[in-house]
């Protein structure tokens, strides 16, 4: 079980990091989801 809260704690820390950077990056009008989310799920993904 710690391995699943190590992974969570990363994939926040990840985000936050990201979104801090693109903070300046609207959201496009058709689409549901910021591309600080978008950018995260394709990072961890890899």
């Amino acid at each position: 079980m710690p391995k699943e809260i190590v992974t969570e704690d990363f994939i926040i820390e990840l985000f936050c990091e990201i979104d801090d950077q693109m903070k300046d990056v609207k959201k496009h009008s058709q689409s549901s989801l910021y591309a600080s989310k978008i950018v995260t799920i394709r990072l961890f993904r890899q």
